[in-house]
């Protein structure tokens, strides 16, 4: 079986390593570029995803994510990518 305990978690979402590595992520994204040359969030969001999950984000998913990062900043959009069962888990 597999098991995740609390300490796990916390360190998921509190250790400082983490969070580095999350902004490093989000600067890395940050230069994304839209067909235009304009730099929108949306498509930092969708090269955020492509990035960590190898895909697309489907419209909810960008609708969400980019009024998170504009609320919260990308680095923290992309610790909640790095936190969820589809990075954390293999299928």
């Amino acid at each position: 079986g597999v098991s995740a305990t609390a300490q796990q978690a916390f360190a998921m979402l509190n250790d400082p390593f983490l969070l580095r590595q999350c902004e490093h992520i989000a600067e890395r994204v940050a230069g994304t570029k839209s067909a235009d040359g304009k730099m929108e969030i949306e498509d930092q969001v969708k090269a955020a995803f492509r990035l960590i999950f190898q895909r697309e984000p489907n419209p909810p998913e960008l609708e969400l994510f980019a009024a998170y990062a504009r609320q919260h900043g990308l680095g923290n959009a992309i610790q909640i990518l790095i936190n969820s069962n589809e990075f954390l888990y293999v299928d």
